[in-house]
């Protein structure tokens, strides 16, 4: 009988996974939707796991399974953690299962399960360490509507508040109108309000406008380059304190679409590492950077396949 585990990565849209052998051998990839209890309603979450465990296994059977992990938004509640692993079980999984949140699970691909930091800007911002000893820290990612600066979310909240404070007079003119407008398919502020405060809307929907601020950037304006420089520092004020619970000596780990794809915000943030750790900052003791080894799916599978190793209530 063919022996597995499975890995995947769950959030508040979508989710994928992976199914791997014992070596970490990728057997099979699978994608499927929202599995955040606290964010949909329990029917369709139910069947949402259900889509994507029957997508892991992959005609294989389920015996073979030696444990199951799945980094998830919304873990905090215990009732969501409850509700994830009975979703494994009603599938006919009796192997070991851990739940945990999507963090443990982007730190462990990252880091290919190692001590170290990991800083992921994406729609949200969040910053999160584990040391060998299994202490953690997590700073930042505390949601929209009062954190995640520094996230396409926070670029794009700061994207339109530069186009209206301009048509007021409170700001310069920022070609982000234009590029908006454009976006949008609108041609004034009314609209672009009407648009932003739709019940419907989505935090998903908001953040996609961050993509237009490099083209803005491109074109030199100075709002584009004030909110990237102001979205860079906000990231390393939320990866000082993990440094600093390091000793001040940590690998950091770059994840995410703001990370990945905005040189600037990028190269902004490395500077002022530089200067806040000139002495370690580059130095294979000090402070080094580097991009995220895998994405959250397979870090999953890593700590499933540690689950697997060990086989005990830990996993639980």
């Amino acid at each position: 009988m063919e022996k597995y585990v499975i890995g995947i990565d769950g959030g508040g849209t979508g989710s994928k996974g992976i199914t791997a052998d014992l070596t970490g051998r990728v057997l099979t990839r699978f994608k499927g939707s929202a599995t955040n209890y606290n964010g949909g309603k329990k029917e369709e979450i139910d069947a949402n796991m259900h889509t994507l465990l029957k997508a892991a296994c992959d005609g294989r059977d389920r015996a073979g399974c030696q444990a199951v992990c799945i980094g998830s938004a919304g873990v905090s509640n215990k009732d969501a953690v409850h509700l994830l692993k009975q979703a494994v079980l009603d599938m006919g999984y009796t192997c070991p299962v851990m739940i945990t949140a999507d963090s443990v699970t982007a730190h462990a691909g990252a880091l290919n399960n190692q001590e170290g930091i990991i800083l992921i800007a994406g729609t949200g911002a969040i910053c999160f360490g584990k040391k060998d000893n299994g202490d953690t820290i997590r700073t930042g990612g505390y949601g929209h509507i009062i954190d995640d600066e520094g996230s396409a979310y926070d670029i794009a909240r700061r994207m339109l508040r530069a186009v209206v404070r301009a048509a007021d007079g409170r700001g310069e003119a920022t070609v982000l109108r234009e590029l908006i407008f454009e976006r949008l398919q609108i041609s004034s502020i009314e609209e672009m309000i009407s648009w932003l405060y739709k019940k419907e809307r989505t935090k998903k929907e908001i953040a996609d406008l961050a993509v237009l601020i490099a083209r803005a950037q491109e074109a030199q304006d100075a709002a584009a380059q004030e909110i990237l420089r102001q979205a860079a520092q906000a990231l390393v004020e939320i990866t000082v304190p993990a440094v600093e619970f390091f000793g001040g000596k940590a690998m950091i780990a770059l994840s995410g679409s703001v990370l990945k794809r905005n040189k600037t915000v990028q190269e902004n943030y490395m500077e002022s590492m530089r200067r806040l750790f000139p002495d370690s900052f580059g130095q294979a003791e000090g402070v080094r950077v580097k991009e995220a080894e895998h994405e959250a799916d397979y870090g999953a599978v890593l700590l499933a396949l540690k689950c697997a190793e060990t086989n005990n209530n830990a996993c639980f």
